[in-house]
């Protein structure tokens, strides 16, 4: 009954990538019909903002038609800087009065004025606070330019908008393990897992907690800093750098020797340097959330995003953060209609596609 229904289209516009996922209900689980990921143009997107929406617009169609995908219905994300989230705690009330409630309650919260902002909420559960019943909310604000200019993307590249969401619920979809098709991360011992989504110039941290999302922070460092390091320790130019960065350097190459060896201690250093600012950050939310919340803590840490694929990466943050990481792959509990070289290169791109793949699931999976 199923395979009638139309396919959707989730698109993550990154400042250094663009992924898409098409997919569509099956039979017992979501297809996916589409992976693709290519290289944002250079110039369309500037400290997270869209600067020039026509170019993005007109590139995006003509990736579309690359690709050979004819879907036009399509959930974007809004992330990053773009996206103002805070955890708040009210009075168990009516739905109607609780949105009422909330403006007040972001005015409080949010130092931008409201009628600049598209206001949304996400009830995360009930919690007893000094013996009184109350809401944890998720409450989410965006300016409304940035809105309009990713629509104004979207119908560009002759698109049908169904839904703009931000990435944290995305990535709760794809990796959090919500509802009946959980992600294979979220197995029955592990009840507390966190998605670190490390793109260029951001990560994404989110914490699910029974498959319910709990907490989530963007964290100022992306791929981009280890390039940036590299530029400016050693005189390289962007491409010799980045490809210096994902030589697999972290990983302490062995069977090297004289200068080689010497030059490969110094890029790993460099790099290592630039990643303990990285543990640091996340270190310091999990504390932050082990103490708010009030439980043992994030048992488990799984990454995804372009960065994530960069070789001893999640050996060096499981060594510094004294917990499990693992690279994700999101892709795996999807049957697919891929071609099976297709379908060999989606899974070497799958950490880059979770909230692609999650914001498809949004319109399948509810």
């Amino acid at each position: 009954m199923f395979f009638g229904q139309s396919s959707i289209l989730g698109l993550d516009i990154g400042s250094s990538q663009i992924k898409i996922v098409e997919i569509k209900k099956g039979r017992r689980w979501p297809r996916l019909l589409k992976v693709e990921v290519a290289p944002t143009p250079g110039g369309a997107i500037l400290d997270g903002q869209i600067v020039q929406p026509r170019e993005l617009a007109e590139h995006l169609r003509h990736l579309l038609v690359t690709a050979g995908i004819k879907t036009k219905r399509v959930v974007g994300s809004i992330g990053g800087k773009n996206v103002i989230t805070r955890l708040i705690k009210v009075p168990v009330m009516p739905t109607k009065e609780l949105q009422t409630a909330l403006r007040f309650e972001a005015e409080k919260y949010i130092p931008v004025p409201i009628n600049e902002l598209i206001l949304d909420y996400l009830e995360l559960g009930e919690v007893l606070a000094e013996g009184v019943r109350q809401k944890q909310i998720m409450l989410v604000a965006v300016a409304r330019a940035v809105v309009e200019t990713y629509c104004q993307v979207l119908l560009g590249a002759g698109l049908r908008p169904v839904a703009l969401e931000i990435e944290p619920l995305a990535l709760w979809r794809s990796v959090g393990g919500m509802g009946k098709f959980s992600s294979p991360e979220a197995t029955p011992d592990i009840f507390c897992l966190a998605c670190l989504d490390l793109g260029a110039t951001i990560t994404n941290l989110v914490i699910c907690r029974n498959k319910q999302l709990q907490f989530s922070r963007v964290l100022s460092w992306g791929g981009n800093t280890i390039t940036e390091n590299l530029m400016q320790t050693f005189g390289w130019d962007f491409t010799r750098a980045e490809n210096e960065k994902r030589s697999g350097r972290v990983a302490q190459p062995t069977g090297l020797a004289g200068d080689e060896a010497v030059l490969s201690t110094q890029i790993r250093v460099a790099i290592e340097n630039t990643l303990s600012d990285l543990a640091y950050e996340v270190r310091r939310s999990l504390d932050y959330y082990r103490v708010q919340a009030r439980d043992e803590g994030v048992q488990k840490i799984i990454l995804c995003g372009g960065t994530a694929s960069l070789t001893g990466l999640d050996t060096y943050l499981e060594r510094e953060l004294g917990l499990p990481v693992k690279v994700g792959n999101p892709l795996l509990s999807y049957d697919d209609d891929l071609p099976i070289r297709q379908r060999k290169e989606a899974q070497k791109i799958a950490p880059a596609t979770a909230v692609a793949l999650g914001l498809g699931l949004r319109e399948v999976i509810g």
